[in-house]
């Protein structure tokens, strides 16, 4: 049986397929970490480690952020944080909320006087007729 050599606490951040690695910036935006700097990663999960006493290793902060959590990696600023995004999930949610506005669009009522889809409606008899043609 060969014996193989013990990995080094440090991951690498691309190995996780679906999630990125996001800074916040001082406007609030969120950005992903840089993939022109070199090991910009390890130096993002480094700080983590280094300005969350709970965390004491780049595993331990990976697997924190998976749950959702915003781990700061600098004490001096409020905006100093870093996460994983999850790029599928929110398109996922996107598509839900796309999906849910369309119903409600097609749930709007139509004037059967003018057609229009807009404004205030009364329901009479012969169906919903909008203020304006009142």
């Amino acid at each position: 049986m060969e014996r193989t050599e013990n990995k080094t606490d440090k991951i690498e951040i691309s190995d996780i397929v679906v999630k990125s690695l996001q800074q916040m910036l001082s406007t609030g935006d969120w950005v992903d970490v840089s993939e022109d700097e070199p090991n910009s990663e390890n130096r993002f999960l480094d700080m983590c480690v280094e300005y969350n006493a709970d965390i004491s290793t780049h595993d331990e902060a990976i697997a924190a952020m998976h749950t959702g959590r915003e781990l700061r990696n600098d004490a001096s600023d409020w905006y100093s944080k870093c996460r994983l995004f999850d790029a599928a999930e929110h398109k996922r949610k996107m598509i839900e909320y796309d999906k849910q506005q369309e119903k409600l669009e097609s749930e709007k009522k139509t004037c059967t006087c003018c057609g229009s889809r807009d404004g205030m409606f009364t329901t009479i008899a012969s169906g919903s007729v909008c203020d304006d043609c009142i």
